[in-house]
């Protein structure tokens, strides 16, 4: 369904904690001798921003090319006087898809949602993480921050970098289709993996196609986490028909979020999916933000895209999957312990919604094809 291949020889290291994320992000950044490639949908004007640009503005110091490719709408509060400082100390800044009346661009619909980092064309990260304090749990709006983010070293580093390689020539017509950037790999583990692009540019709606095919083919158990859960009615009919077959069906999504329209939508679905045996909870220790899904312990799929149709259909992603029992198991165990920080939505909660939520659900049903 891909126009990428399976890679195996590979490494991953998978991170839930943010600290303990951003400190591996910085460790392997820190480490690039050629160069280093990122790309964010968001990228604040923070300490995690500032600290992660003098990181970026020292390795051109040292002889290292920086590319940094950010998507225009998503960093709309980004100040010029930021973007301008970091390339006047040699980091090479380019924006998605810039829209405004001197662009001539006005549509802002479609949207790069990836966040990638590649370095050196050896090792990369992708998940869920931007580059903003809130993503660090520093905000106390949300409190702790929960992404699901994997560092590769291995063949599946050349897949990512190629993705990179064409978003950036989008943006800015520089080819970097050479020998530089795609270096000859050696195997660096025994995981098998797949990288998944998806957007406008790809093949129609293939990220909800696999995604339907994945829960279709359960005979066992899936489990899902999204911090932005507003399926159509085909993911609907897929999650309900696999719990009604017998397959235990599990989603973990948030008790609270910065989007609360998307939140209330997600709810509108909740007494269909509890009607066909669906078992829901809602994360409360903080945000949830991790985009993973699990099926039947023998394989997972980790990246940028929610569940929703701006992410199916209309944004560009980035989805990793992997097929290791050994790393599909460790992402069900992180479920596991995360619902000591939840609680499970029972089918009597929604008809016992006050008047308010009632409305909140009706006006955010109504909404759900924009969402």
């Amino acid at each position: 369904m891909s126009e990428t291949s399976p890679t195996g020889g590979n490494s991953v290291e998978v991170h839930h904690e943010a600290e303990k994320m951003f400190a591996a992000l910085f460790a392997m950044i820190e480490s690039a001798r050629s160069h280093v490639h990122l790309e964010y949908y968001i990228y604040a004007d923070d300490e995690t921003g500032r600290s992660l640009g003098d990181l970026l503005a020292r390795k051109v110091r040292e002889g290292v090319e920086v590319r940094l490719l950010l998507d225009a709408v998503g960093c709309w509060k980004l100040s010029r006087a930021f973007v301008r400082d970091l390339q006047a100390r040699g980091v090479r800044i380019a924006f998605f898809l810039p829209w405004g009346l001197t662009t001539r661009r006005l549509n802002i619909n479609c949207r790069n949602h990836r966040k990638l980092v590649v370095i050196d064309g050896t090792r990369a990260v992708i998940g869920s993480h931007n580059i903003a304090d809130e993503y660090r749990g520093r905000k106390a709006r949300f409190g702790p921050w929960r992404d699901t983010t994997l560092c590769i070293h291995g063949p599946a580093a050349a897949q990512l970098q190629e993705i990179f390689a064409e978003d950036w020539h989008f943006a800015t017509r520089e080819s970097l289709l050479t020998e530089r950037y795609f270096p000859p790999l050696e195997p660096a583990g025994r995981q098998v993996m797949q990288i998944i692009p998806s957007g406008p540019d790809r093949r129609p709606r293939i990220l909800d196609h696999l995604l339907f095919a994945a829960v279709s083919d359960a005979r066992h158990g899936v489990l899902l986490i999204t911090p932005y859960f507003v399926p159509d009615n085909a993911m609907l009919l897929a999650l309900e028909s696999a719990a009604l077959r017998g397959v235990r069906v599990r989603l973990l999504l948030p008790s609270k979020s910065d989007h609360w329209m998307v939140l209330w939508a997600g709810r509108a679905t909740y007494q269909e999916l509890l009607d066909a045996g669906v078992e829901i909870y809602e994360y409360d220790r903080g945000m949830l933000h991790s985009k993973v899904v699990v099926v039947d312990q023998r394989w997972a799929m980790v990246g940028s895209a929610n569940m929703d149709v701006r992410s199916f259909r209309i944004n560009f992603e980035l989805t990793s999957i992997l097929y290791d029992a050994d790393a599909a198991r460790l992402l069900e165990a992180d479920f596991d312990a995360l619902l000591a920080s939840s609680h499970r939505v029972l089918p009597g909660e929604i008809a016992a919604y006050s008047f308010g939520q009632q409305l909140a659900l009706g006006a955010a049903r109504m909404a759900t094809p924009i969402l």
